[in-house]
């Protein structure tokens, strides 16, 4: 027992402090002598031998991530909130560790030092002294664990890639004669120059530079290989092998592959494939409010029909035709004329029937009602009440149908567009864009058809001698004697006024 300046005894064995370790393999950081305690010499190290900078890239050690090493600083904080330093590590980093991305080695030293420390700092804040891992001690330590677990990770990444393996040599011999991969090679190895003196190329990439990687001779970025441009073109086509649809490939492309503007491509492959535009729909389009006629007789539209076809109507008389159409196939045997009496006398949401809306009074049928009803007449002010009430109708419809259908605008097509035809499943020209809405002109081998926007798809593949030798799915008679209309497939001419 020895008895110090301050009053204490202590037993021989607790003056060795420098002996003890945690279970996890954390390091001493004091040691407890006769003198009083000093910090461990080996804990600051690191610290002594850190060489004062001599020029700019040396200072940049001490805000950038390093490429050859590792490092952090274990701080305690007193009761007045001050830190002070406890205890300093740093290393080099093995050969696999140096090809890992800016961002990755970053990540690998913040895992090493909360490793080395887990019984000082579990449940508090760390801080990394990101600089010592630019001046690393060159330390013949033993590994720990967590190299042989990244670099399973990493053999499990490159052996799940869905390539096979003398593809991925064809990929790894073009990563090497590319101009661009080259240098990506080099900044990832080395260290990334100010993005002031990249080029207008490297400059793309400068983003990405805590993503990109190397492994196995492999340039990747995250667990994508690089793909260089010569490639490209053959890769796009595997990715589309398929025919799968926009989403799907450029899900397929993410797991795997990676270049500069790989999804724009993938989608102007998909859209200007032939076999993928003969089998697309178009989403639904946004809701049109068609207005409310302010007087009788302002707007009409006609539509001629097989009563027993079946056709998809005129836009602009869709609703009433099919209400028609109804009326009729349910009265066959009896008065027709009476049946659609009832219809136009009977109230529609805003509280007037059809034929009164028409006539500017009811109409009086077989339905007993009071004299006094039938002389009633809509004022100006019913007007515009009656106005102000369909209009939040067709509101709350447009609203209602594009949450439904998730609808947007297509793109507008102009004169000499090359299209596929979705109904009649032909190829056509742009001849002309009608006046009403979404509605297109287009010629083909078989006739001159009226279309709206959302039958036709964008085929820029397809030449003149293409759309003369295009099949003929659905014909009709004389068809050059007049414009078939949008919706008059299998039917009888329609058109309007």
């Amino acid at each position: 027992m020895k008895k110090t300046d301050f009053g204490r005894t202590l037993r021989r064995p607790k003056r060795y402090f420098e002996h003890l370790k945690s279970n996890g393999g954390a390091a001493r950081c004091h040691i407890l002598a006769d003198q009083g305690i000093s910090v461990d010499p080996a804990r600051v190290e690191a610290i002594k031998q850190f060489r004062r900078p001599e020029n700019k890239t040396e200072l940049l050690r001490f805000l950038d991530a390093s490429g050859c090493g590792i490092g952090a600083c274990l701080f305690q904080e007193d009761s007045l909130g001050n830190r002070e330093a406890v205890a300093y590590i740093s290393r080099t980093l093995t050969p696999t560790e140096r090809h890992y991305a800016q961002i990755e080695r970053e990540a690998l030293g913040l895992t090493w030092a909360a490793e080395k420390w887990s019984d000082f700092i579990t449940g508090k804040t760390l801080v990394v002294a990101d600089s010592l891992s630019r001046n690393p001690l060159n330390s013949n330590e033993d590994r720990d664990e967590l190299e042989d677990e990244v670099q399973v990770y990493v053999n499990f990444v490159i052996a799940n890639v869905p390539v096979k393996d003398t593809y991925l040599q064809k990929i790894i011999t073009a990563q090497m004669t590319d101009s661009t991969c080259q240098k990506l090679r080099e900044y990832t190895l080395q260290e990334w120059p100010d993005r002031r003196e990249l080029s207008n190329e490297m400059l793309q990439y400068y983003q990405y530079r805590y993503e990109i990687s190397i492994s196995d001779d492999i340039l990747l970025k995250n667990n994508r290989i690089v793909i260089p441009p010569s490639l490209q073109k053959e890769v796009l086509d595997l990715i589309h092998s398929g025919h799968q649809g926009i989403v799907k490939c450029r899900r397929r492309a993410f797991t795997s592959v990676w270049w500069l503007g790989l999804s724009t491509q993938l989608a102007n492959l998909i859209k200007s494939c032939p076999n993928c535009i003969e089998e697309r729909v178009n989403l639904k389009e946004t809701f049109i409010k068609e207005p409310l006629p302010s007087r009788p007789m302002e707007k009409i539209a006609v539509d001629l029909y097989k009563c027993n076809g079946k056709c998809q109507s005129n836009g602009a008389a869709e609703a009433a035709v099919k209400i028609a159409k109804s009326i009729i196939k349910k009265n066959k045997n009896r008065n027709i004329d009476v049946a659609l009496l009832n219809y136009r006398a009977t109230p529609l949401e805003n509280g007037y029937s059809p034929g009164e809306l028409m006539m500017g009074r009811k109409l009086k049928t077989l339905l007993p009602q009071l004299p006094g009803n039938l002389n009633s007449r809509i004022s100006d002010a019913d007007i515009t009440k009656i106005l102000n009430f369909e209009d939040d109708r067709k509101e709350k419809q447009r609203y209602y149908y594009e949450k439904r259908h998730r609808s947007k605008d297509l793109s507008e097509l102009k004169k000499g567009d090359r299209v596929w035809i979705i109904d009649i499943r032909k190829y056509g020209k742009i001849v002309r864009e009608e006046s009403n809405p979404r509605s297109y002109v287009v010629e083909t081998d078989s006739g001159i058809y009226r279309r709206n926007r959302w039958h036709l798809i964008p085929a820029p593949y397809i030449q003149d001698h293409d759309i003369q030798n295009s099949p003929q799915i659905v014909t009709s008679q004389n068809p050059s004697e007049h414009i078939l209309n949008s919706d008059s497939t299998n039917c009888n001419f329609t058109k309007s006024f």
